[in-house]
């Protein structure tokens, strides 16, 4: 089954996209219950994937927001609230690896079990398992345990797509109800009575809309855009690359970019947001800040840049790039919103990247490249950071701020490289800087 670990792996099912599912930005403002926010405790936000059956736990309000804008996954409030960081056992987080045979995740607050996961292989020799760590955690830890209310562990035995999946909950109702009538098995018996899996400071609020309230702000995103959408898409459960971030773009001077990019050597495409004061898109798109793809490639009319929307500057703006080998297209997104294609030269060994770009001398960008991932066949995961071209004047770093769920980019600085009368157009390699993620 499809996954969605702490690094930040977004599962999304393809649906036909309305602006009621869209939607995405970094920012986000929610409402903590407040009770449980003035003790200090950590709410652990509960997650179902219907195609799967799933839950995915989480004290990353950012991870669930995430997960559920993207269409795979439901919000189900707040599993139960845990202690704040470092107070009691820590609860260890593993995710399954792709492919390896195991499925979903695996928490436990026993380091034996930990460490027997890790070191369990598959007949081919790839590992089940791999850490994760949840945001301002320490290693391979999602949680803590301590309290006086108990979490309980449950086990799907059956063949389909839950088989191998364990469910937490602290409702014994729910666990009454899954052991008898669905096929769950109780773990943790000690005499006939459930022991508990870890332990959390207070019961959950399923009804909690602090993750509903999230993905509302990142509906805001798009809507800060004249964006249309152009139906449905291409299905990304059968991309062969995915790259998607949110781009909060500020610069001065003529021209500045913020985007995500995909490159084979000879070809590449990018798509995100360019404020230009003479755009190539005509007066329309001139002195503002607009959504570009730029289509580059070795063939005759491969050079195609093209503005398809009004964009926004200084927020966190959602985009996503996908590519589609078999039908050598690549189609964009803003919001999770199709909002069109294009036919690409790129080949199938094609990479992912975000870039920043400046247009002449003296022009300077600053662009925070947030929640960074890559993937394909409907299946993302937080990117790598490998810096791989930098133009005078400008830089490109990861982000101290980032963790394993959201890879942080900074881009920025001021050109000084171009020649007499060049610009990004005469000379591109000039005022760039790249990363391969």
């Amino acid at each position: 089954m499809n996954r969605t670990p702490f690094k930040k792996r977004v599962v999304s099912s393809f649906v036909a996209v309305t602006l009621l599912v869209a939607g995405l930005t970094g920012t986000t403002s929610f409402i903590m219950p407040t009770v449980a926010q003035a003790a200090g405790n950590t709410p652990i936000f509960r997650l179902l994937n219907p195609t799967t059956g799933e839950h995915l736990y989480t004290a990353d309000v950012n991870e669930a927001t995430v997960n559920v804008a993207t269409g795979g996954w439901l919000s189900e409030g707040i599993g139960w609230f845990a202690p704040p960081i470092g107070q009691g056992r820590p609860v260890y987080r593993l995710g399954a690896i792709p492919g390896s045979g195991a499925v979903g995740h695996l928490y436990t607050t026993s380091m034996m079990e930990r460490e027997k996961a890790l070191a369990s292989k598959n007949p081919q020799g790839q590992p089940y398992w791999v850490c994760e760590t949840g945001a301002g955690m320490y290693p391979c830890v999602g949680w803590f345990s301590d309290g006086p209310n108990s979490v309980y562990r449950q086990f799907y035995p059956l063949p389909g797509t839950s088989l191998g999946q364990h469910n937490y909950t602290d409702d014994l109702h729910e666990i009454e109800v899954i052991t008898t009538t669905g096929g769950w098995v109780k773990e943790g018996l000690v005499g006939g009575v459930m022991k508990p899996a870890w332990l959390g400071m207070a019961k959950g609020v399923p009804d909690d809309q602090t993750v509903t309230n999230s993905v509302n702000d990142y509906l805001a995103a798009f809507r800060s855009t004249n964006c249309q959408s152009a139906g449905p898409g291409p299905s990304l459960a059968i991309a062969t690359l995915v790259v998607s971030a949110n781009v909060n773009l500020t610069g001065s001077g003529s021209g500045y970019q913020g985007k995500v990019m995909m490159t084979d050597g000879p070809s590449a495409v990018s798509f995100g947001i360019q404020y230009d004061s003479k755009s190539i898109g005509g007066r329309a798109y001139s002195n503002q800040p607009a959504f570009l793809s730029e289509n580059v490639g070795t063939g005759v009319g491969s050079y195609v840049y093209q503005p398809w929307c009004f964009g926004a500057l200084g927020r966190d703006i959602p985009v996503k790039l996908a590519f589609f080998a078999d039908a050598q297209i690549v189609a964009f997104y803003v919001g999770n919103v199709f909002i069109g294609a294009q036919h690409t030269f790129m080949g199938s060994g094609a990479r992912a990247a975000v870039e920043v770009d400046v247009k002449h001398n003296g022009d300077s960008v600053n662009a925070t490249i947030s929640n960074v991932t890559t993937g394909s066949l409907g299946s993302y995961e937080t990117g790598y950071f490998i810096v791989a071209q930098t133009g005078q004047g400008l830089s490109i770093e990861k982000s101290p701020a980032s963790t394993a769920q959201n890879l942080i980019v900074i881009g920025s600085g001021t050109a000084t490289g171009f020649g007499p009368g060049q610009d990004w157009d005469a000379s591109p390699g000039a005022a760039a800087a790249i990363a391969f993620v």
